[in-house]
């Protein structure tokens, strides 16, 4: 057999078996909380005064008068393999999954019963990839970082106390000032999880989010059923400190996630269920974030949960609101502000957007008959994207853009 053809063969293989495994645990928050607990336990006050401050906030009405809030992240990306190291539009593919699903812009929100419609809030937070790193100088918000450690994400130190990916003298990637950026590890988390979060209040050396590169983005490496970017929009809900929605404990209705909005959920949900699951005395709430439905199902937050959050950015994660990180500006419609520019156009046009948060488009060109003469395609922005129309005869056009919440025509004149 063919060398090339026999290695893609085993890594599709090894992908398939990957995404089947059984074993997989889609979020290792809880878990993590408690090893750090058991190395640090002067931590269980610290994270009782950080809960009585976030609540407290809540309670003040803190939370109901704002401006959108804009985060800026890092991606560092720690790779063994070139697979791992995946490449920046399968990043940008992320951070408009986040700029969609926090503003209640994603598509499939529309999939939500309607019972539950009236729960689901525009949490009012956006991302984006920070423009200036720690020591002033311009940046992408993007790292990247070759390993020889196998599954570094997994790993911890000699003595079992730190985990690696945190810690330069032990083969990680430290956290640039988690007070002023969300930082988000992208890595070989094996077979095994698919991400891992801090709560606030937790230790400054390990604040950030942990996420394999199979559940990251919408694109390239990212495999169904995590591969619409979800994975991280639950690890960011952990991050701004929502519980899951069963609570900490599985299998009983004794216990809730202090969200009063959510309803009591027995256990974690599994897949995308044909009919609505019933638990503790009423239907449960397996399109919100904070379940293990998959990808496809996952489509809220509560009015409440996003509450939370926003009191969490506000107190104990207030340093994250510099916007000298980010230096844009937050575009209520920002398909509107798109331009087009060579117009008319000869061999090709540009689509120009030089602010905002990162987000997804489709262009796709139909002629004066409504027929489609071009296949979409996708493009993120803010940027310059040069469309290639060569094929086109002269004549009027109109060019559709779409992105999550919106659509817009242009007109196109092709004269050359």
């Amino acid at each position: 057999m063919n060398k090339k053809i026999f290695f893609l063969f085993l890594l599709f293989f090894g992908v398939t078996i990957y995404m089947d495994a059984q074993s997989v645990e889609p979020c290792g928050t809880t878990a993590a909380w408690n090893h750090l607990l058991n190395v640090h336990p002067e931590l269980a006050q610290k994270r009782i005064n950080t809960q009585k401050q976030i609540q407290d906030a809540m309670n003040s009405g803190i939370v109901h008068s704002r401006d959108v809030l804009v985060i800026p992240v890092v991606v560092h990306v720690v790779y063994k393999t070139q697979f791992e190291n995946i490449p920046d539009k399968e990043i940008f593919s992320q951070l408009a999954v986040l700029n969609q699903d926090f503003r209640k812009k994603n598509n499939n929100f529309s999939q939500v019963h309607d019972s539950f419609k009236g729960l689901a809030t525009d949490v009012g937070i956006e991302f984006c990839l920070a423009k200036v790193d720690p020591f002033g100088n311009p940046t992408k918000g993007i790292t990247r970082t070759s390993t020889n450690i196998a599954n570094l994400g997994l790993q911890y130190g000699p003595n079992g106390e730190r985990q690696r990916i945190f810690y330069e003298d032990l083969g990680g990637v430290p956290a640039w000032n988690p007070d002023e950026y969300l930082n988000i590890w992208v890595c070989e988390l094996g077979a095994t999880l698919l991400g891992q979060a801090s709560f606030p209040g937790g230790l400054k050396a390990e604040d950030g989010i942990l996420i394999d590169f199979f559940a990251f983005g919408t694109q390239g490496m990212a495999q169904a059923p995590n591969n619409l970017g979800k994975t991280l929009v639950h690890e960011i809900g952990h991050y701004l400190n929502l519980k899951h929605v069963w609570g900490n404990h599985s299998g009983d209705c004794d216990e809730d996630d202090g969200i009063s909005d959510t309803p009591m959920q027995e256990k974690p949900t599994k897949g995308c269920p044909g009919n609505r699951p019933f638990s503790c005395g009423s239907f449960d709430l397996f399109y919100d974030f904070m379940d293990y439905s998959s990808d496809a199902c996952l489509a809220m937050f509560t009015k409440e949960q996003g509450e939370m959050m926003v009191a969490t950015l506000q107190t104990v994660r207030s340093g994250l609101l510099t916007q000298t990180k980010c230096q844009t500006q937050v575009l209520e419609h920002p398909l509107r502000h798109i331009e087009l520019r060579g117009n008319p156009a000869g061999e090709n046009f540009v689509l120009f957007l030089s602010e905002g948060n990162i987000f997804e488009i489709g262009v796709t060109i139909y002629n004066i008959y409504g027929q489609q003469v071009l296949d979409t395609q996708n493009y993120f922005f803010p940027n310059e994207q040069v469309v290639d129309i060569h094929q086109l005869p002269q004549g009027l056009y109109f060019v559709m853009l779409t992105s999550s919440d919106a659509k817009v025509i242009k007109k196109l004149v092709v004269a050359r």
